[in-house]
């Protein structure tokens, strides 16, 4: 949307289908709503919470690369997992690599904090990981943005939160930062 507009413009882009996720309690709370996004050059890139189908055994992140130039379907770049659900996708561009970078959810009744780089060779790395109860409530509580040194400067790293539910039922919060050149730095707070 241009800026000294009132109106948004509309493009329709077919993107892959998807379902709501069933059968995890801490994914209930999802409705199929896009939850995050990033725009990186000409791309913008969405995530969403997909149900499970034939190549993926449990729910996970479905993530679709569009063009700003024709408003074409580019690509994807699903997160997931062979044992286990994922969720709550959020997305942020880093403009110094130029790289996106996710933070989510995943697991069965133990979710746990993940980030990674989906651009170039895919990283991933679990951050913390949550304690094997039977979770009832879990949100979309995740963020993710490009980091920035202490004078404001745009960095080539990440800035990412999330949070894990502990053995007591309350939940942890959890800062991460973190690139491709280092692994994630995290501190936790009850």
């Amino acid at each position: 949307m241009a800026e000294n507009t009132t109106e948004p413009t509309y493009h329709d882009v077919d993107v892959p289908s998807w379902r709501v996720p069933s059968g995890f309690t801490w994914l209930d709370f999802d409705d199929g709503r896009i939850l995050g996004g990033a725009k990186l050059g000409n791309e913008v890139w969405f995530g969403w919470i997909a149900g499970s189908r034939s190549d993926r055994p449990f729910a996970f992140a479905q993530i679709v690369r569009l063009s700003t130039q024709n408003f074409t379907l580019i690509g994807s770049a699903d997160v997931w997992d062979q044992n286990a659900a994922v969720g709550y996708p959020a997305l942020a561009a880093n403009s110094i690599t130029e790289e996106v970078g996710v933070s989510y959810t995943f697991g069965r009744n133990d979710p746990s904090h993940a980030v990674g780089i989906l651009t170039g060779t895919t990283v991933h790395e679990t951050t913390i990981q949550g304690n094997p109860t039977n979770v009832d409530r879990w949100g979309d509580y995740l963020s993710i943005r490009q980091d920035f040194d202490d004078t404001g400067k745009a960095i080539p790293s990440f800035a990412a939160t999330g949070y894990v539910v502990n053995q007591n039922d309350s939940a942890l919060s959890h800062f991460v930062e973190f690139s491709r050149a280092s692994r994630a730095s995290s501190t936790d707070e009850p």
